[in-house]
């Protein structure tokens, strides 16, 4: 490997898929693979935000505790009134973000974005525009908030005069921001889909959450075709999850064992040979 080459790490959305970014990370992190830069978008950018903060073995021990908390209703806190007033002019989301920022606030620790320990990129989209929108300063909780601004579960949030949605948008997996930042090297951290409904009670914020994922594991592809010849790009694969919604936290703890067991034999196997 080049001394100048420069690590990134990027992590995908996927609602609560998200507990394989900790797994991942935690092969990654024992087999002596770190970065030198971080980017994320929607609960990609809360992981890596938490990552930034605090890169060693410790902090991913933190945020495997974080995730292993979790409960669906800290991240949608059910309310029949705001469901009420979703269906009226008076509202333009359907869930409160009030437990997601009190997520943000006790995971992250940051005042804001530039404090991180790494160089950290978060990604939103203008929702007007229609536009990425990278954020490497400013307040920590807006831009994060921003970035997992689910469009019309969560309400956008304004940053610097733009109403700004979840990243998943526009750039899922923002590879661009990674190599605007240099980097020459680039390790993506997906979170992959739900692999079996069947059986399961599948809301209707499931059914959102689900087609969101779909769509966005094809624009992974198109991405690595588009920035595969500025940087060596390399994607720990997912494993399977085992049947369970995208909305639903409950899995956390078995999601992360197994996505840790995945890397490390996608390692063992040679999943870094010959980076450039």
């Amino acid at each position: 490997m080049s001394e100048a080459a420069k690590t990134a790490f990027v992590f995908s959305g996927g609602g609560s898929l998200g507990a394989v970014h900790v797994g991942m990370l935690e092969a990654l992190l024992e087999a002596g693979v770190g970065a030198d830069c971080v980017a994320g978008t929607s609960v990609g950018a809360l992981n890596a935000a938490f990552f930034a903060a605090r890169p060693d073995a410790a902090g991913v021990r933190r945020q495997r505790e974080a995730w292993a908390s979790l409960r669906t209703c800290d991240v949608f806190p059910p309310s029949p009134l705001r469901f009420a007033l979703a269906l009226t002019p008076l509202s333009n989301h359907l869930v409160s973000p009030d437990g997601l920022e009190a997520i943000v606030r006790k995971w992250v620790g940051l005042e804001r974005l530039e404090d991180a320990a790494l160089p950290l990129a978060v990604v939103a989209a203008d929702l007007v525009a229609g536009a990425p929108v990278v954020l490497r300063s400013g307040p920590a909780v807006d831009a994060l908030l921003a970035s997992t601004a689910i469009p019309g579960i969560f309400p956008p949030r304004q940053i610097d005069g733009r109403e700004l949605v979840d990243g998943g948008v526009v750039e899922n997996s923002p590879l661009s921001a990674a190599i605007a930042d240099g980097a020459t090297r680039v390790i993506v951290l997906p979170c992959g889909n739900t692999c079996d409904l069947r059986g399961l009670q599948v809301p209707a914020l499931a059914i959102v959450l689900q087609s969101l994922n779909v769509m966005l594991a094809r624009q992974l592809a198109v991405d690595l075709e588009r920035y595969g010849a500025a940087a060596d790009v390399r994607v720990v694969p997912v494993a399977c999850p085992l049947p369970t919604r995208p909305h639903d936290f409950s899995a956390s703890t078995r999601l992360m064992d197994e996505a840790r067991d995945h890397t490390r034999r996608w390692l063992d196997q040679g999943g870094l040979d010959g980076w450039r």
